[in-house]
Parts: C-alpha cells; structure tokens; sequence
C-alpha cells in the first residue's frame, strides 16, 4: 500500500519526484504551467508533484517544512537561492492545487481534508516574499497576541486573521463576537469551495515588473 499523507513530502509520487531532482531545471519542468492552461481538471498525480517541487522552492528560500530531510535541505542549498519566474511558476502551481480544477483537492474532501488544507495554507506562506508588514488589527493589540479560535495557541508572527461572528437566527444581526484565528487553522475548518487563499506580493517586484513591461512595449 502507498503513502498517503496531506503534507507535501506524504505520498510517494512526491517522494519520487523529489528523488529524480538534480538541478533546477527538474523542478521548472514539474512547474511548467501548461497543464494549467487547459481548463481540465489537474491530475492528483502532477499535483502531488507540483507541491513536491514548490515545497522544494520554499526550502530554496530558507523556508523549510518540518518533514524535510537532511538531503531535502542539502539539496534545497545546493540548487541556490530561486529566481522570481520559478517563484511565481511554484505559486501559480500551489494556487491551482488549491483550486477547484485540483483533482487532489476533490481526493482529499472525499476524506477528512482538513490536515491537508492546512499543510496548503502554510505552504503559501512559505511561499510569500518576506515583508515588513503587520496588519492594522495586529498593531492595535500592541503586546497582546491572542488565541486562535481553532487551536488554541497563542497566535505569534505579523499577521492574524479575524472574523466577526453573527447570530443570523437572530433579528438582531449586529456583531456578537470577533474570533481571532491561524489562516491555516480556518482553511482546515472550511470546504474546499471557501479556501482562502493569501497570496501577498513584494510592491518592488511589481515595480521592477512594471517597469519591465513598459520597456518592452517602447522597443515594439
């Protein structure tokens, strides 16, 4: 009987895949985007493959999962530091994972698909530009970090998710209570319909992007 597991280094397509990578151009061909461009449903296989090879990208960033081996980490140093088109290829890929075409995704809410919407989360988080940022709500609480609604822990780090909570049986609509939570604790909590999905952008990059498009456009 295979592997099976909601992380990405759980199942042993992935587990395969990551052993026939030798340098970047490996994990540029489990990236290509072109099975995204169809509008069909992604294979689970060349999903679990994908997550691989993105996870393997994080790791490039210094972003390591907990599963990662020792020769995951070696291998993650040794390929260097990722450039921004690998980057977005890992990100498109984690994004369509995440999506509704995502066969592997349909897989996981036959089950309990909550470990693996978790492990999802978090991936995009390893694969968001580290930027100097905390949310309004965050910068409020000064020292206070609350609980997360879900889990319990302390909720640590420069961003926290909150949601207002309304009883809708009610007449009174108004706000009854706010429920400060992890991101990935909520995604385990929703279906597959209502992923969130925090994609955050590096506004130099769009700069450097932009000034990059209007270059081009000049030269045509």
């Amino acid at each position: 009987m295979g592997t099976w597991g909601p992380g990405s280094y759980d199942n042993d397509t992935a587990l395969d895949f990551v052993g026939t990578v030798d340098a970047v151009d490996d994990l540029r061909r489990a990236l290509d985007d072109a099975a995204l461009q169809t509008g069909d449903e992604i294979d689970a296989d060349l999903c679990q493959a994908a997550q691989a090879a993105a996870e393997l990208v994080a790791g490039m960033m210094g972003r390591h999962v907990a599963q990662s081996t020792a020769e995951m980490r070696a291998l993650c140093e040794r390929l260097g530091e990722p450039d921004f088109k690998l980057t977005e290829a890992a990100r498109n890929w984690v994004s369509a994972i995440a999506s509704q075409r995502s066969e592997l995704m349909a897989l996981w809410d036959e089950d309990d698909g909550t470990a693996f919407r978790r492990e999802l989360s978090e991936l995009i988080d390893r694969l968001n530009p580290a930027l100097d940022y905390a949310s309004p709500e965050l910068q409020a609480m000064g020292e206070y970090l609350p609980e997360c609604g879900f889990c319990g822990q302390q909720i640590a780090g420069k961003d926290v998710f909150s949601m207002t909570l309304r009883n809708l049986s009610s007449e009174d609509t108004g706000p009854k209570a706010m429920l400060y939570c992890h991101l990935a604790c909520l995604n385990g909590a929703l279906d597959r319909d209502h992923f969130i999905q925090d994609w955050k952008f590096d506004p130099a990059e769009i700069e450097r992007m932009a000034e990059e498009i209007l270059r081009k456009n000049r030269s045509e």
